[in-house]
Parts: C-alpha cells; sequence; structure tokens
C-alpha cells in the first residue's frame, strides 16, 4: 500500500476525529448556554424507558416528549438535558423515567431566541464530555498512526528524519 493512500486513510480517520470533537464543543457550548436560558412550566405528553439493543448489548435511555406555551405559541419538546444519551446503566434511566412520569408538570428552560429549542436541565452534564474526550483520544491515535508512517514505521528513523527535515529548512532559508 502507498504512503499516498495509506496517508489519506489517515486524513480521513483525522476527519472522523475533528467532527467528533467538534460536534462535542459545541455540545459543551449548547449546554452552557443554557443556564442563561429563562423557563416556562411545560406538561408532559409523554414519557417511557426505550431500550436499544446492538451486537447483543442493550442500551437504556428515558424519552420524554413535553408541551410548552411561549406568547401564545405552542412548543413541543424532547431534549433533557444536552449530553443525555442511551447507556447500559437500566436502573438510572428507569429511575428518570419514573420521577418524570410522576409529575404531569416540568420546568421547560427554552433559548429566548429560538424558542423552538428547549431542555429540561442547564448546564453541563458529565456526559456532555463524551464526545469531546473521544474525539481527543481519537485524533491522538490517529497522530501516532500517521507519525509511524511518516516517519517511515520506524521511532529509531525520528532523528535522521528531523535531521533531514531541518537540512532541507536550513538550505531554504540560505
Amino acid at each position: 500500500m502507498s504512503k499516498l493512500f495509506t496517508s489519506l486513510i489517515v486524513l480521513l480517520f483525522v476527519g472522523f476525529g475533528v467532527a467528533f470533537l467538534g460536534y462535542g464543543i459545541y455540545q459543551l457550548d449548547q449546554a452552557s448556554r443554557t443556564t442563561q436560558w429563562p423557563a416556562v412550566r411545560g406538561e408532559i405528553l409523554e414519557c417511557k424507558l426505550r431500550s436499544h439493543t446492538h451486537d447483543h448489548k442493550e442500551t437504556w435511555a428515558c424519552y420524554v416528549k413535553y408541551a410548552y406555551d411561549i406568547d401564545g405559541q405552542i412548543h413541543e419538546g424532547d431534549r433533557i438535558a444536552y449530553g443525555y444519551g442511551g447507556t447500559n446503566n437500566k436502573k438510572m434511566h428507569s429511575n428518570l423515567q419514573k420521577k418524570l412520569s410522576r409529575s404531569r408538570y416540568v420546568r421547560v428552560y427554552f433559548d429566548p431566541g429560538n424558542p423552538g429549542e428547549s431542555t429540561l436541565a442547564t448546564g453541563i452534564h458529565r456526559s456532555a464530555y463524551m464526545p469531546v474526550l473521544f474525539g481527543g483520544a481519537w485524533l491522538a491515535f490517529c497522530g501516532g498512526i500517521f507519525s509511524l508512517i511518516y516517519f517511515g514505521g520506524s521511532i529509531k528513523k525520528i532523528p535522521e528524519r528531523l535531521a533531514r527535515i531541518n537540512h532541507r529548512s536550513l538550505n531554504l532559508v540560505h
């Protein structure tokens, strides 16, 4: 396999990491903005525990749908919190579902610039950091693979390659 083709594959993987990291940063930014959002009373329309099975692994998440009124216009939302998603911790999601199901009304926080954007919980929650951590780790992994390809697959060759790069750089200056 040529270095060009391998480099293109690595760049594709880097692009995936950058996209994941960008998504994570966007989620963190959105979550932090929610602390400034006003709140209104909302009504729960639906609340249930959902499961998803993939590769014989089951994940759980609470699904809630709520309605709220902003200046006479009814909006519906389903976001619990930025970064909230399914995990294999059924008990945690089941407890959340039970708590929400016992309430007919909830406090809904909405974006004043876009009232259709809402959440039930404000601020940054632990799960919101996961895309950033995964994207960063993925990029570090890709950087390691790329450096192995770029430096000829051998760490022993790194000083020699750096010397050649420095030598070429010095020749360009003169």
